[in-house]
């Protein structure tokens, strides 16, 4: 039992620090929005990178926001 409440506390406190660093991510100022010229279209955005798990995160985050 003693097992299965650290791996929930463990995972709990691994989810958070996925969204804390998210949301930072999040809040950041984004001059990718700002930009303007031909070579707009070959800027790779951050999210793009992002796995499935890390999507899901910032989709909750912006929805909390």
């Amino acid at each position: 039992m003693a097992h299965c409440y650290e791996e929930i506390r463990s995972s709990a406190k691994a989810q958070n620090q996925a969204i804390t660093a998210l949301t930072q991510k999040v809040e950041e100022p984004n001059s990718f929005d700002e930009a303007s010229g031909p070579e707009d279209d070959e800027v790779i955005r951050p999210e793009q990178h992002l796995l499935a798990k890390e999507k899901l995160y910032l989709e909750l985050v912006e929805e909390m926001a």
